[in-house]
């Protein structure tokens, strides 16, 4: 008896054979007689159309061309508060603030199961009124979660001003905080804020500028006070 096979039929049967054939070999190779692996090619490879995902693993190959999955921090989010007025108070005698509220606050939430690495920037000008007497400090509390982080607070001695230096009352006060986050199986929402921080050991009465010198005219290079955080997440 004959059988009559159609071209369907002829595709359908070379797929089933190099099915079984690839079953049995188990390592299949392009361009190579003598694989490696289950899937080893000798030259260089396209893929049309790939689709979109939202979580990706990212691959790499090593000196040999063996390819798998690598674990790295790729970027996630930024998120950046520039001050848009001064913030202003005045003190007399003897006195400290360090709750003084800037108004710079920043907020990220980091996804579930993911650990990160959030790469915390600020800059904030400061200065004070006309005084003759040194004594005292001004400066950041830096503010994670409503606690204060003492390695990204920062403060300033405040130091007379005399007729030699007239235009020693402002200064800029920076700094970067690293902040890992480890893994947990619910989101994280992480809250920096900064608030200004005075000490005064003088006697009378001076006016605290931060954020700015002004939001108009002649700002020169003392610039905005801005927040930022830069996320990472692996």
């Amino acid at each position: 008896m004959k059988v009559h096979i159609t071209p369907i039929n002829k595709y359908l049967f070379f797929a089933l054979f190099l099915f079984f054939t690839f079953s049995i070999l188990a390592q299949v190779g392009i361009g190579t007689t003598s694989p490696t692996k289950d899937l080893d090619v000798n030259g260089e490879v396209r893929i049309r159309n790939l689709p979109t995902i939202t979580d990706p693993t990212f691959l790499a190959s090593d000196v040999n061309g063996n390819v798998g999955a690598v674990s790295i921090y790729t970027l996630y989010d930024i998120n950046l508060d520039i001050a848009s007025s001064n913030v202003d108070t005045s003190i007399s005698g003897l006195s400290t603030i360090n709750n003084l509220n800037l108004g710079l606050s920043i907020s990220t939430t980091i996804p579930a199961n993911k650990e990160a690495i959030i790469i915390v920037n600020y800059s904030v000008p400061m200065g004070v009124s006309s005084f003759t007497t040194s004594g005292g400090y001004y400066g950041i509390r830096f503010i994670r979660n409503g606690v204060e982080e003492q390695a990204g607070s920062r403060k300033n001695t405040i130091f007379s001003e005399t007729s030699s230096f007239p235009s020693a009352r402002m200064v800029t006060i920076s700094n970067i905080y690293v902040d890992t986050i480890t893994a947990s199986t619910v989101p994280q929402v992480i809250n920096y804020e900064l608030n200004g921080y005075i000490e005064q050991l003088s006697t009378g009465t001076h006016t605290y500028r931060f954020n700015m010198w002004s939001n108009t005219g002649n700002n020169f290079n003392w610039g905005f006070g801005t927040l930022s955080a830069t996320v990472y997440v692996r």
